[in-house]
């Protein structure tokens, strides 16, 4: 991949989530996704509503006998990626590698903030290291909101 420029890149964000109203649900999962679902679903049912990344993979990979390839985090309401993240949304995160199961199409009765904190090897330097406020989710739904990112457009 070629790596893009701070702006290029806010705005292949940008467009990859402005038009996200609501998350879906099971039925729009893959088979891998589902996997990693009914193993978090397990945990749940034994130790409450929260789980840690550690207990998921090592549960995954006993489960499945190989190693689990997807993030909890891709699945959480109040995180998102600068590609096309899993629409299908499950958990919020409590914070780095702890989770708490909310399920499909959670109500939300209490807004709250999305973050976005670009990694990975294509992330340009300025962007390294940053956490934006990018929006919420509240009662099912996404309210976007990108000025904290929008002086990267300039």
């Amino acid at each position: 991949m070629i790596r893009l420029d701070a702006k290029a890149y806010v705005e292949r964000f940008i467009e990859n989530h402005k038009h996200r109203v609501r998350p879906k649900g099971a039925k729009y999962m893959t088979p891998s996704q589902s996997d990693l679902y009914e193993t978090i679903k397990e945990l749940v049912s034994e130790d409450g509503r929260r789980v840690n990344r550690k207990n998921v993979e090592e549960r995954y990979e006993k489960k499945y006998h190989r190693e689990m390839n997807l993030l909890p985090s891709d699945f959480c309401y109040n995180l998102v990626n600068v590609a096309p993240d899993f629409e299908c949304k499950f958990l919020v995160r409590i914070h780095t590698g702890k989770y708490e199961f909310v399920n499909f199409q959670w109500p939300a009765e209490e807004r709250i903030e999305i973050t976005w904190s670009p990694r990975g090897r294509n992330v340009p330097s300025e962007l390294k290291g940053s956490c934006f406020k990018v929006g919420g989710y509240f009662k099912g739904k996404y309210n976007w909101d990108f000025r904290e990112i929008e002086n990267y457009l300039l």
